[in-house]
């Protein structure tokens, strides 16, 4: 039997008995306990899993859990590896992920103090013998009745706590009258501070300076800590940005740093497979096993938070997105890959990140990361640093971030993760020993880094009306010159790759979000389209219409990959004289650079129907990465490009809804070399 999919708001016990899939992380719980460190601080990505392996913790320790812990592990590593410290714990839990940042400093203030109050009360609901006699006498006898409330009502006496680090001392004062072994986990100890600093760096830095509320809260924690009633300290957060305030005077473990804990939380390359297993019905899914895990791996997988880390693991909240797209469409289509699905860091958020990068210092990393195979001294998609900075400082002066440590923000925020070693010394030019080489993990984010490229240019995308533009012209009439000026100005918004197929994604993607911010309602944009028949179409090749749907990119000449790259007798040529052998062969370009999504088997990359009665559009791209290969063999490379874009196309337009559209244009975009080729079939 299939079962189902967690969402982030589905609780521990109700995923592990009521048919939701879970993937066992619980071996990690051994490691964590055979570490030596009283305070462990694990850092990773939004949406990655931290918070189900905090409440793994909060039902392997505490005490009260013991008996519906049994259920929770029931079938997993740690039944059959217990440890000596299971139960062992009367264990407090503060959840910060729910902390409101919309109501100015004062409302953030106010809304840490109430979850604050919200893990104590949590503590009291289990360990009722232990709540004080100020509050049980509030309490009607015999009733059921909500708890936070009367707890709420003891804690908020202003006078007497006004700050919830106040609230925290009376709370362990009295904890420390009985004699018990505490342990504390912080779940999302900065989310709300980092949901701030996204907007406004100023409000940032008041609310997480050490001497207001939030760092002494902490420094209460520390105080206990050293004493020694609270035993042990567990917290999870996303960036080392507040540190500094937060973690001030404590000695503390960075397991987030640590080969060990890689793959406590994100998903492996055999988590993913159980995943698919547990809950696709591959009866009625028109793709394989093997085919969704590798589309999985390209859009999702990637992630690796330590150089000699065996393997990269997958962010889970986007292949679980994954996974629920894929049902929802009844398994007929790959769902497509939208920047905002499953994910918590949407395209403003990532903007407003970026922002806090010196821009100079922002281009730079930009520039590294971007590949160039034609240009040797060029960086191919790495970024290299002297190790992650320990922690990063924002101030209210509007101070921005150098090189290093905007790329350690990049980094902890997932848009960059690390290269394994080995990686690293076989492609970086020049490698070093003890250099941290960062690169853009997957290609969702690549798709974030091409979209924020093209916000990058308001020359383009503000200023211009879409009638000088020529898109009202593009709606009404057949105009080539509105495409070809539209891929000149967005040339600088390519991210380069060597793999032809990865290339081909992205420019799909480039032209799809151009056209949208650009053409608004005047066409229905769809990419991957699905082309249906009612009857068989048979092609003058030979070749059938499933196996038509898998021609490629790669099929184009190109040199073989182990001979020495020479340049052809006539690679001298000038540029003018490669545009004139173009034109011999009836192409023309359009300068620019590159990139976006990908042809899948029976799809058309990307077609424009008109939303009122002008023309519409089918196009199909082709990518062809750089060489150092002479003039011949490019024309003779864009020349079968071509040739089999064209096929392609005639296939597409048989559909039966496109075949009904009498104004459909079809046109080639290829990009190869440097350059942009647009030709109308």
């Amino acid at each position: 039997m299939l079962k189902n999919l967690p969402t982030s708001q589905t609780v521990l016990p109700v995923i592990v008995n009521e048919g939701y899939v879970f993937i066992d992380k619980t071996g990690f719980i051994e490691t964590y306990e055979q570490g030596k460190s009283k305070v462990s601080l694990f850092l990773r990505p939004r949406r990655f899993g931290k918070t189900m392996f905090a409440e793994l913790l909060k039902y392997y320790y505490d005490a009260a859990l013991k008996e519906e812990s049994s259920g929770i592990f029931r079938n997993t590593y740690i039944e059959s590896h217990p440890t000596p410290r299971k139960s062992s714990y009367h264990a407090v839990k503060f959840d910060f992920s729910g902390v409101a940042t919309n109501n100015g400093v004062p409302g953030t203030l106010n809304s840490f103090l109430e979850n604050v109050i919200i893990g104590i009360s949590d503590f009291f609901a289990r360990y009722p013998d232990l709540i004080p006699h100020k509050i049980m006498e509030t309490i009607p006898h015999g009733r059921k009745v909500n708890l936070k409330e009367y707890v709420t009502d003891y804690y908020c006496n202003k006078q007497q706590f006004p700050e919830s680090s106040a609230l925290l001392k009376k709370f362990l004062n009295y904890l420390g009258g009985f004699p018990r072994r505490i342990m504390v986990i912080i779940d999302e100890y900065d989310n709300f501070t980092n949901d701030i600093l996204s907007r406004d760096a100023g409000a940032f830095a008041e609310i997480a300076r050490k001497e207001g509320d939030v760092g002494k809260f902490y420094q209460v924690l520390r105080l206990f800590n050293q004493t020694g009633l609270i035993d042990r300290i567990f917290i999870t957060g996303v960036l080392p940005i507040t540190l500094d305030t937060s973690l001030s005077g404590f000695v503390y473990d960075k397991i987030h740093d640590d080969p060990k804990f890689n793959a406590m939380a994100g998903f492996t390359g055999e988590d993913v497979a159980e995943l698919l297993r547990e809950t696709v019905d591959f009866e009625k899914c028109r793709f394989s096993p093997d085919a969704l895990r590798n589309e999985m791996k390209k859009r999702y997988d990637g992630y690796r938070f330590s150089g000699i880390a065996r393997n990269s693991v997958y962010n889970p909240a986007l292949c679980l997105s994954f996974v629920s797209n894929l049902i929802r469409d009844e398994y007929q289509r790959l769902p497509l890959l939208q920047t905002e699905s499953g994910n918590d860091i949407d395209f403003e958020k990532f903007s407003g990140y970026l922002s806090l990068v010196d821009a100079k210092e922002l281009n730079s990393i930009l520039a590294r990361l971007d590949t160039d195979p034609e240009n040797h001294s060029a960086n191919e998609g790495y970024l290299g640093i002297p190790g992650l900075a320990g922690s990063l400082k924002i101030t209210a002066q509007g101070s921005r971030l150098d090189a290093r440590a905007g790329a350690t923000l990049l980094y902890h925020l997932g848009f960059l993760t690390i290269m394994s070693t080995d990686e690293a010394r076989k492609t970086v030019t020049g490698y070093q020993d003890g250099m941290t080489y960062l690169k853009i993990p997957n290609q969702y984010y690549r798709t974030l880094f091409s979209q924020y490229r093209l916000s990058r240019y308001p020359a383009v995308f503000s200023g211009i009306s879409a009638e000088k533009w020529g898109i009202g012209e593009l709606s009404r009439r057949n105009s080539i010159k509105c495409l070809s000026d539209m891929l000149q100005s967005i040339a600088g918004a390519f991210v380069k790759t060597s793999c032809s197929r990865e290339g081909e994604d992205q420019l799909v993607l480039t032209v799809y979000v151009a056209l949208t911010m650009l053409a608004g309602s005047s066409f229905e944009l769809t990419r991957e389209y699905s082309i249906r028949h009612n009857q068989e179409y048979v092609f003058s090749d030979g070749l059938s219409d499933d196996e038509y749907g898998e021609i490629d990119t790669e099929d184009a000449p190109r040199e073989h990959p182990d001979r020495k790259s020479a340049p052809d007798q006539d690679s001298a040529a000038s540029e003018e004289s490669f545009e004139m052998a173009l034109a011999r062969i009836g192409l023309e370009t359009a300068d620019s650079r590159k990139r976006t999504v990908n042809i899948k088997k029976g799809r058309a990359d990307l077609v424009a129907l008109n939303t009122g009665c002008g023309p519409s559009y089918i196009f199909e791209f082709k990518y062809q990465r750089d060489t150092r290969s002479g003039q011949e063999t490019r024309v003779k490379t864009i020349k079968a490009l071509y040739d089999r874009a064209v096929k392609q196309l005639n296939f597409y337009v048989t559909d039966d809804r496109l075949s009904q559209i009498p104004d459909l244009h079809k046109y080639v975009i290829i990009f190869a070399y440097g350059k942009f080729i647009l030709k109308e079939v």
